[in-house]
């Protein structure tokens, strides 16, 4: 059974650097695969190789939506991204 206490609280959004963001802008209008690694505070880092389509504002946050190479699209928000690589 899961406690309330056991789930770690989602960390304040903190905005990314504005040349980390630009960085993003030009891979979605380039159509530039990129590695990605980021991690969820109390989970292991997640890495994955993913085609970066759209980044969404959503109550003060942002995400990077994806699709990754088998079409599934993901919604990764932009301060929990701790790698980046274009591939």
């Amino acid at each position: 059974m899961t406690r309330w206490t056991d789930v770690p609280e989602p960390k304040q959004y903190s905005p990314i650097s504005c040349a980390s963001h630009s960085e993003i802008e030009l891979a979605i209008m380039r159509r530039q695969r990129l590695r990605l690694g980021w991690c969820i505070p109390g989970e292991d880092m997640q890495v994955l190789e993913c085609l970066p389509m759209d980044i969404l504002s959503q109550s003060g946050e942002e995400f990077l939506i994806v699709e990754d190479t088998a079409g599934l699209r993901h919604r990764l928000r932009l301060d929990y991204i701790g790698e980046l690589k274009a591939i």
